[in-house]
């Protein structure tokens, strides 16, 4: 199989990336999160601007927050549970295993991963960077997962 996301394409990407999250969730006795066509649009639209302006952050060049933009994507953002995880590689680090692996290693996108309250998401990946790369660097890939819950009222 294929280890460039270019290679496997959106579809089969995200599903790689879903069902890697879902296992590390199974690991902890957690529900497996299901896709969420509106989280889904929310992840996709941004990481498709980020690599089209060339940024990388939480919050968007216009000011916007995740809650925001899970918002304007027609999720209930405003009284439900929401979070999001972001990362980029190139070469192999750009894989749906690498990038679940270094979010698994980092204590805040661990948390939203394992975070029993989220029982929705969405995927973006693009396939490309945010940032200028060397010349010569292998292909890369951005990621964003935004997730959902329940709602808190």
């Amino acid at each position: 199989m294929s280890r460039w996301p270019s290679e496997l394409g959106l579809e089969r990407t995200r599903e790689l990336t879903l069902c890697l999250l879902n296992e590390q969730r199974a690991g902890y006795g957690l529900a497996p999160l299901r896709s969420e066509v509106r989280l889904q649009l929310a992840a996709q639209r941004y990481v498709a601007d980020m690599v089209d302006r060339r940024f990388f952050d939480h919050v968007d060049l216009g000011g916007r927050a995740p809650e925001d933009r899970i918002l304007m994507a027609g999720y209930p953002a405003n009284n439900a549970w929401t979070g999001e995880n972001l990362a980029y590689g190139t070469g192999p680090e750009a894989s749906p295993a690498e990038i679940v692996d270094r979010w698994m290693h980092s204590p805040g996108h661990k948390e939203n991963i394992l975070r029993a309250t989220f029982t929705e998401i969405g995927i973006g990946v693009a396939f490309d960077v945010p940032k200028a790369e060397p010349a010569g660097t292998d292909p890369g890939a951005t990621y964003a997962t935004s997730f959902g819950g329940p709602p808190t009222r």
